[in-house]
Formats: structure tokens, C-alpha cells, sequence
């Protein structure tokens, strides 16, 4: 999953959700926390509904002590950051040098703005 996090994505994976995947469904969320619904999540690991689970993201971050996903099996909980592998990290100083040089040399209508 890759999406904002907003009024219609809130839950927008729910139980109902996960039990229309295959058995054997890997779901792996790299947006935001509380896309998929976490006690859903974690119950449709439980029964094996789906077969295993991979968040970068959770509801609460840092996450409190308590989360139920910390229990659920197959479950592989990154703490949002699985954007920074050195190659990412290396673009983003890369492109952040560019920018600093171009507004020195008077051409800030020329910075790349990425999103």
C-alpha cells in the first residue's frame, strides 16, 4: 500500500479486506499508519487469513509499548524507515547540494522541488 492518509483512507484495510486476499497474501504498507486497520491486521495474521504482514508504518508512532502487531506472527515491523537505504539518503543529499548551489549562484527559479 502507498497512499495519504486522509477521511477516506482511514481503515481503508480492514478485516473485510484482508479476508477477500488469498491465504497466502504478503500485504506490505509503506504509507501510513492507520490505512489498515491494526487489531484487523492482526487477527487476520492470527487465524491465517492472509500469510504474513510487513508495516514500515504504525497508527502511533513511536509506537506505545502495548501494540497488538508487536504479538501477531509473520509480521515484519520496520520503524518508518524504509526509505533510507544508502542509495536514497545519497539522492536526497545530492539533490539537496544542487538546490543550495543553485540558489547561491542566483538561479533559485531553477531548484527542483521533488515529491
Amino acid at each position: 500500500l502507498h497512499c495519504p492518509l486522509n477521511n477516506e483512507t482511514q481503515n481503508l484495510i480492514t478485516l473485510q479486506e484482508l479476508s477477500l486476499m488469498k491465504n497466502n497474501a504478503i500485504i506490505i504498507n509503506a504509507a501510513r499508519g492507520g490505512i489498515i486497520n491494526e487489531h484487523d491486521l492482526f487477527l487476520a495474521l492470527k487465524n491465517k487469513i492472509i500469510r504474513a504482514a510487513i508495516v514500515d508504518v504504525l497508527t502511533q508512532e513511536p509506537p506505545s509499548e502495548g501494540n497488538i502487531l508487536f504479538n501477531a506472527p509473520n509480521i515484519l515491523i520496520t520503524p518508518h524507515i524504509a526509505w533510507t537505504s544508502v542509495e536514497a539518503r545519497q539522492k536526497l543529499v545530492d539533490g539537496l547540494t544542487d538546490n543550495i548551489q543553485k540558489f547561491t549562484d542566483g538561479k533559485a527559479n531553477e531548484i527542483m522541488i521533488k515529491q
